[in-house]
């Protein structure tokens, strides 16, 4: 493993700590770390090494996209079903485009109960010429 690499590693896992710092005061420490022992030079490698981190985290989250505030336990319930081992926990978003429902997407899956999808597939169904 390269210095960057170790730099954007540890980077990244103080920024995923349960008590971290705010962003810009992480990144603000950290190159002062950075420059005080004379690799500011390493900085666009890091910053590399730091995004494929970010994409790879990216890749193994859960998103939950649900309707109604109301609708957030039984679509983190619906979650667990499809857990992928390495994957965080589900990030759940408000989507009130749904109508009713979630919308549960992962790194190679999605799953879709909302009443949005249930009332285009009625238009389409009632909209379709036989």
């Amino acid at each position: 493993m390269t210095l960057a690499e170790t730099y954007a590693r540890a980077l990244h896992e103080a920024g995923e700590a349960p008590k971290a710092p705010a962003r810009h005061v992480l990144f603000a420490h950290f190159i002062a770390v950075l420059q005080r022992r004379g690799h500011e030079k390493l900085l666009p490698r890091i910053e590399k090494e730091y995004m494929k981190l970010l994409a790879r985290a990216e890749r193994n989250t859960v998103r939950v996209r649900v309707a109604h505030k109301k609708d957030e336990a039984a679509a983190k319930k619906a979650a667990a079903e499809f857990s992928v081992p390495g994957t965080h926990a589900p990030h759940v978003i408000v989507d009130e485009s749904l109508v009713s429902g979630y919308v549960i997407s992962g790194p190679d899956f999605r799953y879709d109960a909302s009443g949005k999808r249930a009332l285009l597939e009625l238009y389409k169904e009632l909209t379709a010429t036989n």
